[in-house]
């Protein structure tokens, strides 16, 4: 019986997993299906489950939790239920620059011009 409230979508794509707990540890993972609420990867250790991770794609930073990690199909995957997300990560990084070159051309005037 499928207990899933969204539908999974087939994803192929590589991401960056981040185990967050001491020590942290980051691996290349794939994943391979997502919905609104969680995704499952291929990944190459298993990772406990109950284990916040956060999890790096291009433009996007998704946090969430390690429900399940087994062998499936000859290979280690992983079933994350998502908690948060964040999107526009570039946009961020360059607002966040350019705020820190005004901050610095405000506290220290001149500094810059010869």
């Amino acid at each position: 019986m499928e207990r899933r409230q969204s539908p999974r979508l087939e994803a192929g794509f590589l991401a960056t997993l981040t185990t967050l707990v001491e020590p942290g540890e980051t691996m290349p993972v794939r994943v391979e299906d997502v919905s609104g609420a969680g995704m499952r990867l291929t990944l190459a250790a298993r990772i406990q489950p109950g284990t916040p991770v956060k999890i790096s794609l291009q433009d996007r930073l998704l946090l969430g939790e390690v429900a399940w990690c087994d062998w499936v199909n000859g290979g280690i995957q992983a079933g994350v239920v998502l908690e948060h997300s964040l999107d526009g990560l570039n946009h961020l990084r360059a607002l966040v620059d350019a705020l820190t070159a005004e901050a610095a051309s405000v506290l220290h005037p001149g500094a810059h011009k010869r």
